[in-house]
């Protein structure tokens, strides 16, 4: 819980160092625009700087929807893999269930290989390296595979 705190404060620090900087920026450019020469400050001179900023802007538009996007795709690819392999879980579970005795020590091989599963995608804080998981993930699905009823 600490950690998520020190995140969030460190992300807020961010927001109002960004903040600063854009703000500061602005109003030092309202300051230097009075002494720019008088050449520099006509109708057409503002119109393209006016243009320029809007292709910016736009392209920063366009940069962060397309980041959202990414980001918001990548999330729902990940939670329905994540669903699709609960639910194969749960289905071979009910299987090895209904096969009776013969598949009563397989499904003890089977949860261990959910848990190391569920370990390796959210590792607890302050746990082993996932490659430091003995046995592997791999081994305890062949361990499932080999012990056929």
């Amino acid at each position: 819980m600490g950690t998520d705190r020190g995140s969030t404060i460190t992300i807020a620090l961010y927001g109002l160092v960004a903040f600063a900087i854009i703000f500061s920026g602005a109003i030092s450019g309202l300051c230097l625009a009075r002494l720019l020469p008088e050449h520099y400050r006509h109708d057409a001179t503002r119109r393209v700087v006016q243009t320029s900023m809007a292709m910016v802007s736009l392209l920063f538009a366009l940069v962060l929807g397309h980041l959202v996007a990414a980001a918001k795709n990548k999330f729902d690819t990940s939670n329905r893999e994540v669903g699709g392999f609960a639910a194969n879980l749960m289905r071979l579970d009910r299987e090895l269930s209904n096969y009776g005795e013969e598949a009563k020590e397989i499904r003890p091989l089977l949860k261990q290989f959910a848990l190391a599963k569920f370990e390796a995608s959210w590792p607890a804080r302050g746990a082993a390296s996932v490659d430091t998981v003995d046995p592997p993930q791999w081994r305890l699905l062949e361990n499932v595979q080999r012990s056929r009823p």
